[in-house]
């Protein structure tokens, strides 16, 4: 005689609280100690994003000063995450100081055949410069600098969040006094803005080494190639504050 099927039982199986909570605090101490190792990616990544930022910029600046045929300048907050690339409305240093020697020995001082139109006269010693709309910034200058918190000027960029300019560096460029008269920036910068970066017609750019950072003491360096305007990015490196 075979015996009757087993009902089963209608409680549905589940978890209890506790087993709830061991897992929770499993999963928080796990989460706590892998934390330090995802953050450093995600800094190390911005750090990344950043530099290949300022070296699209160099490339977009030399590229338009080869198209234009004027100087492009490029310069950055001192201490903070802010830059902008402008254009001289003039050619006055439309090559380097190798490029420009170079040409003047090859061609010989003798008329010119073909009709130039005659330089625009300066204005009389005292005259005042043309009136500019208001908010007007020089080409080449600086824009004149934003408070913390306040918008950016026109032309102006940020780095990635957390990622600040550290140092620049640029060799001493003899072409640059003719650049500052072209790009019309005869007046010293303002403290907290860099020396301009030089951007040739030519080709050619001023040799500059420029260092990001962020807040977590670690940093990545770029280096410009004056004769070649090539860009080297480093490696991400551990520094000292």
């Amino acid at each position: 005689m075979s015996r009757p099927p087993r009902r089963k039982s209608s409680r549905a199986q589940a978890f209890s609280l506790v087993e709830l909570l061991l897992v929770l605090a499993l999963m928080a101490a796990v989460a706590a100690l892998a934390w330090p190792t995802v953050r450093r990616q995600f800094d190390n990544y911005r750090l990344k994003t950043a530099a290949d930022m300022v070296r699209t910029e160099w490339c977009l600046a030399r590229i338009e000063a080869m198209r234009s045929g004027c100087v492009c300048t490029f310069r950055n907050s001192r201490e903070g995450n802010r830059f902008f690339t402008q254009h001289a409305t003039d050619s006055v240093a439309s090559s380097s100081p190798a490029r420009s020697s170079a040409s003047s020995s090859a061609s010989p001082s003798a008329p010119s055949s073909a009709s130039s139109p005659a330089p625009a006269s300066p204005p009389p010693l005292g005259a005042s410069p043309p009136a500019q709309p208001a908010g007007a910034v020089a080409d080449g200058a600086p824009p004149p600098a934003a408070a913390a918190g306040t918008e950016l000027q026109p032309g102006e960029k940020l780095l990635p969040e957390g990622v600040d300019f550290k140092l620049l560096e640029t060799a001493s460029d003899p072409a640059a006094a003719d650049a500052e008269i072209a790009a019309g920036a005869q007046e010293p910068a303002p403290s907290d803005w860099s020396d301009p970066i030089f951007f040739y017609p030519d080709g050619t750019t001023s040799d500059a080494q420029l260092t990001l950072k962020n807040g977590q003491g670690r940093a990545i360096e770029l280096n410009l190639r004056g004769l070649t305007g090539t860009v080297d990015v480093g490696d991400i490196l551990t520094v000292e504050e």
